[in-house]
């Protein structure tokens, strides 16, 4: 299943990349995915056995204001029976997102608590040496 998802995720990247809207795509995807955990129905019809790919395109994935690329391939989720493979799909994008965009995502765990001066001159420092683009998901 991880090798499936991966190469979901690599064909939706290199399609989004040929369009430049990598970013965006991600985005839509992400927001989908957070859209089916916390709403029931969508939940719901996202995961129906018994609904068509053309019910669930039409009730779920049409209205959205997203790129037609994502459009497109949330539907190719659904006529594939892939839906449950949303989550692994998104993070190997994300994956391939940031090694094209030069990006390093990391936890920063500190020994005492420090101001946000001293925090982004480590930052800028431990980014020259690695010379990617830091990105803090959280602090402890």
């Amino acid at each position: 299943m991880l090798s499936l998802a991966s190469r979901y995720a690599q064909s939706i990247f290199e399609i989004s990349s040929k369009y430049s809207i990598e970013e965006k795509v991600l985005k839509e995807l992400s927001t989908f995915r957070d859209l089916v955990k916390k709403d029931k129905l969508i939940f719901e019809v996202w995961h129906s056995k018994t609904l068509t790919t053309y019910d669930k395109y039409t009730l779920i994935i049409e209205p959205l204001n997203f790129s037609q690329i994502t459009k497109e391939f949330l539907k190719l989720l659904c006529l594939k029976k892939r839906e449950k493979l949303l989550d692994l799909i998104i993070y190997y994008y994300e994956k391939n997102y940031e090694k094209k965009a030069n990006i390093f995502k990391a936890d920063l765990i500190l020994a005492k608590k420090i101001d946000d001066l001293l925090l982004n001159e480590l930052i800028n420092n431990l980014e020259k040496i690695i010379r990617k683009k830091i990105i803090i998901d959280k602090i402890e």
